[in-house]
């Protein structure tokens, strides 16, 4: 049987990843009920969720100290290239209690070890995430993602059911669920979950373009398109380079600039060319570079210190133009 290609990791995948301070603001302290084992359900929802509140469940507390100095090293051993040293410190910061610091170590671990081929290290480390912190649906799908790259169908299905779940809006998990559930002989399965997807991205891709949509929903909207690997999403991320706001402007330059597509650096250079608010001018010549690097290095360029979320595996819609 064959399962569905995970590429590596693309630009906004690690840096996400890197977000201690993100996780540390979308955990829940306690986990939910437990839902019956079932295809998740896809409803017709007339208007999205708020995208400030759907991506993301409620808080985990803060790393203790010593969690965060452990994550701290790692970060720097990881941006200098010390991936060896790095994983140490990232494991170490895992240790004590669930807390953003300590999930969001436990993913940068398990992921470089998948990269440097300890693929029964990170398989360990995720079966203990998920019994720690089961209940974040960035857990479940970050490890729904190993399991199909390591063939484990049956664990991948279960994991993105679960992220679906916890979060209905979690919009990368849509694509590979539905591929799973197709080469697993649940075509009817999957045809459910893959128009659940479209309905939600639709109405994502026309609430991020509209002028009376408020900007802080716009700006969130902007946050979950940036982790679907998805042709129209990328497209009209291009398309708000141009946005009046100056923020939309900013935080879709950084969206763009880890877009793999020829046009993103295209995009890019003429919306430097034509920005004149110069925080944003600023983020434009910084994510061009970043673009550029990509392009020649033909690998994410070392994340930031303001790791920001992250894209994911290429969706299973047809390319099409943004609506």
């Amino acid at each position: 049987m064959s399962i569905p290609t995970l590429p590596p990791p693309r630009g906004r995948w690690p840096r996400w990843l890197l977000g201690a301070c993100a996780l540390a603001a979308c955990g829940r302290t306690e986990p939910p009920a437990p839902a019956p084992r079932a295809a998740a359900p896809v409803s017709k929802a007339a208007s999205p969720a708020p995208a400030s509140e759907a991506p993301r469940p409620d808080t985990l507390p803060e790393g203790t100290e010593a969690q965060q100095a452990e994550f701290e090293q790692g970060r720097a051993l990881m941006t200098a290239g010390d991936t060896r040293g790095a994983v140490a410190h990232f494991l170490a910061a895992t240790e004590g209690p669930v807390t953003g610091t300590q999930v969001s170590a436990s993913l940068i671990a398990a992921d470089m070890l998948v990269q440097s081929d300890r693929a029964p290290e990170a398989r360990a480390l995720y079966n203990a995430l998920l019994a720690r912190a089961g209940h974040i649906a960035e857990v479940q799908f970050t490890a729904g993602r190993f399991f199909a790259g390591q063939e484990d169908a049956a664990r991948a299905i279960e994991a993105f059911q679960q992220a679906l779940r916890l979060q209905p809006e979690f919009l990368p998990a849509y694509p590979l669920l539905g591929a799973l559930l197709v080469q697993t002989g649940r075509k009817d399965d999957a045809a459910q979950i893959l128009l659940g997807y479209e309905q939600r991205l639709v109405l994502r891709l026309r609430q991020v373009v509209s002028p009376t949509s408020p900007e802080v929903e716009r700006l969130a909207t902007i946050d979950l398109l940036a982790v679907v690997m998805d042709e129209r999403a990328e497209q009209t991320l291009r398309t708000l380079l141009a946005d009046p706001s100056p923020q939309v402007r900013i935080a879709a330059a950084s969206a763009v600039a880890d877009q793999d597509e020829p046009e993103a650096l295209v995009a890019l250079a003429h919306a430097l060319s034509a920005e004149k608010d110069f925080t944003a001018r600023t983020v434009l010549k910084a994510s061009l570079a970043r673009a550029r690097a990509r392009a020649t290095q033909g690998r994410p360029a070392a994340p930031p210190s303001d790791a920001a979320p992250v894209e994911v595996p290429p969706s299973a819609g047809p390319p099409s133009a943004a609506p």
